[in-house]
């Protein structure tokens, strides 16, 4: 009997040796490609970017996105101060949204750039995966990103952990670091 489920399980899946589950694109490839507003590549790569990072004395260029990642904000704060209100409707804020311009308004002219925004859950996934050159990496960053379930959360993500997230109170007090576009 168990032969046989094994031989019925191997035709099944193709009898490949791939692993399984098999591998797949995230959702996140496809809110990235629309994500900013630009119809930007999704995460694909953009060969302009190199395939290492690109670090200057005010920001980083991640390979393959073309990310500009700014430094960490030297306070923490609350979402509603880090992110602006375009943040807060692009993260699906839904009746819980930020109002003004954010804490990534405030960096506009950082290395020439006026375009400055919260990452979403995806893109910080994304650039720990890439394994981003910050010193400062094993602090939680605040995403543009609200919990589904509950418009009161938004997601927080760590460099350093592979962009593990987890949802928190926009209310509670975490680091900032924004993004542009390349």
């Amino acid at each position: 009997m168990r032969c046989c489920f094994l031989f019925v399980l191997l035709c099944a899946c193709g009898g490949d040796e791939s692993t399984f589950p098999p591998a797949s694109n995230s959702a996140g490839d496809a809110d990235n490609a629309d994500s900013n507003g630009d119809g930007g590549d999704g995460g694909d790569g953009d060969p302009s970017c190199g395939d290492e990072w690109i670090v200057s004395d005010e920001v980083a260029t991640q390979p393959g996105a073309c990310l500009v990642w700014s430094p960490m904000s030297e306070q923490d704060m609350n979402w509603y101060a880090a992110a602006s209100e375009w943040d807060g409707q692009q993260g699906g804020c839904g009746s819980d949204c930020p109002d003004g311009d954010g804490w990534c308004a405030s960096l506009n002219g950082l290395d020439g750039r006026s375009d400055w925004r919260l990452p979403s859950k995806d893109e910080i996934t994304e650039a720990a995966q890439a394994h981003p050159p910050f010193e400062d990496i094993d602090e939680w960053i605040w995403s543009r990103d609200t919990d589904g379930n509950m418009v009161e959360l938004a997601y927080k993500g760590n460099l350093a952990d592979g962009g593990a997230s987890w949802s928190a109170g926009k209310d509670t007090s975490h680091a900032v670091r924004c993004v542009a576009n390349h």
